[in-house]
């Protein structure tokens, strides 16, 4: 299955793909692009597109919700709970306070404007100390 025109040359190069139960499944049509991946191993991947504009329509149109209404209650350690007392993403305050440790530094960071004022005032002290050793 596969072809990938060689825009050099003009002429199809044939790429044997292995199909699996899930791609054959899979509801839309294939499009004309492919991914191809270079895995951590060194061993390429290759991804076929398929459009499923069509199908996804279809479902939505054939949607039924099961309720009028869904309150959500907004939270720290559960991000939502749900009036039928579903739990979505349990433990988001952890998640986030991992987040936040890993750009924290990053906030640290000097911003232009700040690094403009030690500049300047760092610059006077510079000149100083240089017209002082000018006079020795």
């Amino acid at each position: 299955m596969g072809a990938i025109i060689d825009p050099e040359k003009g002429a199809a190069r044939e790429l044997p793909l292995e199909r699996y139960d899930r791609f054959d499944q899979r509801d839309g049509t294939v499009a004309t692009t492919i991914q191809i991946n270079q895995r951590k191993d060194g061993s390429f991947a290759v991804g076929v597109f398929t459009d499923v504009t069509d199908a996804l329509a279809t479902s939505r149109e054939a949607y039924q919700p099961r309720c009028e209404a869904l309150a959500l209650d907004l939270g720290l350690n559960t991000l939502f709970a749900t009036d039928q007392s579903d739990l979505i993403d349990r433990q988001w305050q952890s998640k986030l306070e991992y987040h936040d440790r890993r750009h924290q530094p990053a906030c640290n960071r000097p911003t232009e404007a700040r690094y403009q004022a030690e500049q300047s005032s760092t610059l006077p002290r510079i000149r100083n100390r240089h017209a002082r050793m000018d006079q020795k």
